[in-house]
């Protein structure tokens, strides 16, 4: 009975855990997203002239 039940919380903490990553990481990879396409035009040129 207590194996199951430990079983059990360990998924759900280990889902927690990546649902909580994911939200996490969205907020910090969009605006990333974002600022990367917005200077993209920018870095890519001044690569290929070099």
């Amino acid at each position: 009975m207590l194996q199951t039940i430990n079983k059990y919380l360990v998924r759900v903490t280990t889902l927690s855990l990546a649902v909580l990553t994911i939200k996490v990481g969205w907020i910090y990879l969009v605006p990333m997203a974002v600022l990367m396409n917005t200077h993209r035009n920018e870095l890519i040129p001044s690569r290929f002239k070099k």
